[in-house]
Protein backbone atom coordinates (compact mmCIF):
# COMPACT_ATOMS: atom_id res chain seq x y z
CA UNK A 1 0.00 0.00 0.00
CA UNK A 2 1.40 3.41 -0.92
CA UNK A 3 1.92 6.23 1.55
CA UNK A 4 -0.75 8.37 -0.08
CA UNK A 5 -3.27 5.52 0.05
CA UNK A 6 -2.65 5.00 3.77
CA UNK A 7 -2.92 8.68 4.61
CA UNK A 8 -5.89 9.42 2.37
CA UNK A 9 -7.77 6.41 3.72
CA UNK A 10 -7.34 7.72 7.25
CA UNK A 11 -8.54 11.17 6.32
CA UNK A 12 -11.48 9.84 4.31
CA UNK A 13 -12.83 8.63 7.64
CA UNK A 14 -13.38 12.25 8.65
CA UNK A 15 -16.35 12.45 6.27
CA UNK A 16 -17.83 9.07 7.04
CA UNK A 17 -21.04 8.80 9.05
CA UNK A 18 -19.65 5.81 10.91
CA UNK A 19 -16.67 7.81 12.08
CA UNK A 20 -18.80 10.80 13.16
CA UNK A 21 -21.46 8.61 14.80
CA UNK A 22 -18.81 6.98 16.97
CA UNK A 23 -18.02 10.36 18.52
CA UNK A 24 -14.78 10.77 16.61
CA UNK A 25 -14.83 14.45 15.77
CA UNK A 26 -11.21 15.09 16.67
CA UNK A 27 -9.05 15.12 13.52
CA UNK A 28 -6.04 13.95 15.49
CA UNK A 29 -7.70 10.58 16.16
CA UNK A 30 -8.41 9.59 12.57
CA UNK A 31 -5.67 6.98 12.18
CA UNK A 32 -5.81 3.56 13.73
CA UNK A 33 -2.60 2.14 15.12
CA UNK A 34 -2.18 -0.15 12.10
CA UNK A 35 -2.24 2.86 9.75
CA UNK A 36 0.33 4.67 11.86
CA UNK A 37 2.55 1.60 11.92
CA UNK A 38 2.33 1.24 8.11
CA UNK A 39 3.31 4.89 7.67
CA UNK A 40 6.20 4.47 10.14
CA UNK A 41 7.49 1.40 8.29
CA UNK A 42 7.16 3.22 4.95
CA UNK A 43 9.30 6.07 6.31
CA UNK A 44 11.90 3.66 7.69
CA UNK A 45 12.16 1.89 4.32
CA UNK A 46 12.31 5.22 2.48
CA UNK A 47 15.27 6.24 4.65
CA UNK A 48 17.04 2.94 4.06
CA UNK A 49 16.56 3.20 0.30
CA UNK A 50 17.78 6.77 0.23
CA UNK A 51 20.80 5.96 2.39
CA UNK A 52 21.82 3.25 -0.05
CA UNK A 53 22.31 6.02 -2.65
CA UNK A 54 24.41 8.28 -0.43
CA UNK A 55 26.53 10.32 -0.44
CA UNK A 56 24.59 12.38 -2.96
CA UNK A 57 26.05 15.61 -4.29
CA UNK A 58 23.27 18.23 -4.25
CA UNK A 59 25.27 21.06 -5.78
CA UNK A 60 28.88 22.22 -5.95
CA UNK A 61 29.01 22.90 -2.20
CA UNK A 62 26.49 20.55 -0.59
CA UNK A 63 26.40 16.76 -0.21
CA UNK A 64 23.66 14.76 1.50
CA UNK A 65 25.50 12.24 3.68
CA UNK A 66 22.78 10.48 5.69
CA UNK A 67 19.06 10.17 6.30
CA UNK A 68 17.69 8.70 9.50
CA UNK A 69 14.08 8.19 10.51
CA UNK A 70 13.67 7.56 14.25
CA UNK A 71 11.04 8.57 16.78
CA UNK A 72 8.97 10.19 14.01
CA UNK A 73 11.84 12.49 13.05
CA UNK A 74 13.57 12.56 9.70
CA UNK A 75 17.15 13.73 10.14
CA UNK A 76 18.98 14.76 7.00
CA UNK A 77 22.71 15.38 7.41
CA UNK A 78 24.66 17.42 4.91
CA UNK A 79 28.30 18.29 4.45
CA UNK A 80 29.17 21.66 2.96
CA UNK A 81 32.46 22.01 1.14
CA UNK A 82 33.51 24.97 3.31
CA UNK A 83 35.49 25.58 6.48
CA UNK A 84 33.33 27.11 9.20
CA UNK A 85 36.30 29.20 10.31
CA UNK A 86 36.13 31.01 6.97
CA UNK A 87 32.48 31.97 7.50
CA UNK A 88 31.13 34.93 9.42
CA UNK A 89 28.26 34.36 11.84
CA UNK A 90 25.98 36.58 9.75
CA UNK A 91 26.67 34.44 6.66
CA UNK A 92 25.79 31.28 8.57
CA UNK A 93 22.51 32.77 9.81
CA UNK A 94 21.64 34.00 6.32
CA UNK A 95 22.35 30.56 4.85
CA UNK A 96 20.23 28.76 7.46
CA UNK A 97 17.31 31.19 7.05
CA UNK A 98 17.36 31.10 3.26
CA UNK A 99 17.60 27.34 3.03
CA UNK A 100 14.86 26.93 5.65
CA UNK A 101 12.35 28.53 3.29
CA UNK A 102 13.45 26.19 0.50
CA UNK A 103 13.24 23.15 2.77
CA UNK A 104 9.71 24.01 3.88
CA UNK A 105 8.60 24.31 0.26
CA UNK A 106 10.37 21.04 -0.60
CA UNK A 107 8.67 19.14 2.23
CA UNK A 108 5.24 20.34 1.15
CA UNK A 109 5.99 19.53 -2.50
CA UNK A 110 6.83 15.93 -1.60
CA UNK A 111 3.37 15.47 -0.10
CA UNK A 112 1.70 17.33 -2.97
CA UNK A 113 3.30 14.77 -5.30
CA UNK A 114 1.27 12.13 -3.42
CA UNK A 115 -1.90 14.26 -3.71
CA UNK A 116 -1.85 14.96 0.02
CA UNK A 117 -3.09 18.42 0.95
CA UNK A 118 -1.29 20.77 3.31
CA UNK A 119 -4.12 20.34 5.85
CA UNK A 120 -3.83 16.57 5.79
CA UNK A 121 -0.04 16.76 6.03
CA UNK A 122 -0.24 19.08 9.06
CA UNK A 123 -2.71 16.73 10.76
CA UNK A 124 -0.41 13.79 10.11
CA UNK A 125 2.53 15.70 11.60
CA UNK A 126 0.53 16.74 14.64
CA UNK A 127 -0.93 13.27 15.22
CA UNK A 128 2.38 11.43 14.95
CA UNK A 129 4.81 14.13 16.11
CA UNK A 130 6.48 13.97 12.69
CA UNK A 131 9.43 16.35 12.42
CA UNK A 132 12.10 17.15 9.86
CA UNK A 133 15.62 18.05 10.98
CA UNK A 134 18.32 19.27 8.60
CA UNK A 135 21.86 19.35 9.97
CA UNK A 136 24.82 20.98 8.23
CA UNK A 137 28.48 20.23 8.83
CA UNK A 138 31.54 21.82 7.30
CA UNK A 139 34.23 19.92 5.40
CA UNK A 140 35.91 19.12 8.74
CA UNK A 141 32.71 17.66 10.27
CA UNK A 142 32.16 20.71 12.48
CA UNK A 143 28.53 21.64 13.02
CA UNK A 144 27.46 24.72 11.09
CA UNK A 145 23.82 24.69 12.17
CA UNK A 146 20.45 23.06 11.72
CA UNK A 147 16.80 23.67 10.89
CA UNK A 148 13.88 21.78 12.42
CA UNK A 149 10.26 21.68 11.25
CA UNK A 150 7.16 20.41 13.00
CA UNK A 151 3.44 20.80 12.31
CA UNK A 152 3.45 24.40 13.58
CA UNK A 153 5.78 25.38 10.74
CA UNK A 154 3.28 24.42 8.04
Amino acid sequence: MSLSTIILYGYSLLDSDTYKNNGNNNAENIFCEEDIEQIRLYYINYSKELNAQLPLKIDELMTLTSVVFANWTFTYSYTLDVDINDLEESNIKTFLNEIKALQKEQILNIYKAYDISRDIFVKLCKHTGLKYRYIYYDANDILIGSNVFNYKDF
